[in-house]
């Protein structure tokens, strides 16, 4: 199920508190996937055949607005991801993604350095895998504040747990 699905789940139990946590994880993974698909862009439309070894670093190395966002939008997700229980089969799985996330965040060096000598084409593919990650942070957190939210919900309403 899309991100979009859980996190209109979670609104139809009708629990604000929830649900605007359940946003503020939706829409800060937008936000970094936004950031990540311009850099995408400025690769892509700079090196059309996607070998240039120089290109993604000159333009992840370039201080800018977008890389300075990019950085903070993976901090917001990783924190509002960090608060929420996750159920022990995926825990493993999420803290890994998120400490991926935040070598981005905590590293801003080592990112960027990670695209030097490295043709367009890798460099997107990298940017890609990194957008895959935030989405998969952002789905199983929602699956997990649906769940939790569902399980409360249902106890409060006098209605089975299980």
């Amino acid at each position: 199920m899309s991100n979009r699905e859980e996190l209109k789940k979670i609104h139809d139990l009708g629990i604000n508190t929830v649900s605007n946590q359940a946003d503020s994880i939706y829409y800060a993974s937008e936000e970094l996937n936004g950031l990540i698909d311009e850099f995408k862009k400025q690769i892509a439309n700079l090196d059309l055949s996607g070998s240039d070894t120089e290109v993604a670093y000159d333009v992840i190395a370039t201080p800018d607005m977008i890389k300075g966002a990019l950085i903070s939008a993976t901090s917001t997700l990783v924190e509002r991801s960090s608060k929420v229980e996750i159920a022990e089969t995926k825990k493993e799985h999420v803290d890994s993604l998120i400490n991926n996330m935040v070598r981005v965040q905590s590293h801003s060096t080592y990112f960027t350095t990670s695209f030097k000598n490295v043709p367009s084409a890798g460099a997107l593919v990298t940017l890609t895998k990194m957008q895959l990650e935030s989405s998969e942070i952002t789905n199983i957190t929602l699956k997990s504040l649906y769940g939790a939210s569902l399980k409360a919900h249902t106890s409060s309403m006098g209605g089975d747990t299980k």
